[in-house]
């Protein structure tokens, strides 16, 4: 039996609804993905050189691995075994924990992309002060800020925990640093009253 026919086997005996694909130049890797969810599968990697006769198995997480947790959990079983032995295994002893990881990684995509909206928003709204637009990633910055002074390029940072943004402008003429600096100073004295009151 081949790679790819004891990989189908194993993946089919877990969900029939998977999809096995061989990732990787040497034909050993294979990806078990439902359709249904396509970032959520397995990776079963076939290794006959470190450790002989055995297959790792690990996941695929949403958003890729910047977004998973750092203990990813993986197991490996012996190519001896029946597909059906094999299967009944990982659904023990590595569904459960790659469930709560794939859930938690799901959790940290869902609060990335929340920060890069709310990041965005306050560079678009310090392009709209100065009569200009935003160029720059979807997704998260560095973005630049076209205007009316030429090309400002200007970073935002949001902290979704404190609830604060950090920006970091660079190519500002001086008249409008000036400006600027008026500008914070009367935010600041309003916001230093309010918590007065």
């Amino acid at each position: 039996m081949s790679y790819l026919q004891k990989a189908t086997e194993i993946s089919r005996f877990i969900d029939a609804g998977f999809e096995v694909t061989q990732i990787g130049d040497y034909g050993d890797i294979f990806r078990a993905t439902d359709n249904r969810s396509e970032d959520f599968g397995l990776a079963l990697k076939f290794d006959g050189y470190r450790n002989e006769g055995r297959i790792k198995i690990s996941g695929f997480y949403a958003g890729g691995y910047s977004d998973a947790p750092a203990n990813r959990p993986a197991i490996t079983c012996s190519q001896t075994r029946t597909s059906k032995a094999i299967a009944a295994d990982i659904k023990r002893r590595f569904y459960p924990a790659y469930i709560k990881a794939y859930e938690e990684g799901l959790a940290a995509l869902f609060k990335r992309r929340a920060s890069a909206n709310q990041e965005r928003d306050a560079v678009e709204t310090l392009a709209a002060a100065i009569g200009g637009y935003v160029r720059g990633s979807e997704s998260g910055g560095p973005w630049a800020i076209m205007g009316e002074f030429g090309q400002i390029t200007a970073e935002a940072r949001y902290s979704t925990y404190y609830q604060t943004a950090t920006i970091k402008i660079e190519g500002l003429p001086l008249e409008a640093a000036r400006a600027l600096a008026h500008a914070i100073r009367a935010i600041k004295i309003q916001y230093d009253q309010q918590r007065r009151n």
